[in-house]
């Protein structure tokens, strides 16, 4: 990923719960630290944004959906 001037953050949800929220400056990854648990069988959303100097409110790059095994 390209580094930008306000970073990254993403959201990560089991159906509509949402389980973190993560916003870092210049982050080039994540750990999940919430105080919840990845569950085996759960599928999971994560939706990733970027915040270049341009935007900084933020802007969708997409998502992906995942299950744990």
């Amino acid at each position: 990923p390209h580094s930008t001037l306000f970073g990254y953050s993403f959201l990560l949800f089991h159906g509509e719960d949402q389980i973190q929220q993560k916003r870092s400056l210049h982050a080039r990854s994540f750990t999940f630290s919430g105080r919840r648990r990845l569950r085996h069988g759960r599928t999971y959303t994560l939706f990733l944004y970027a915040y270049p100097a341009s935007q900084p409110d933020g802007v969708f790059i997409g998502s992906t959906t995942f299950r744990v095994r």
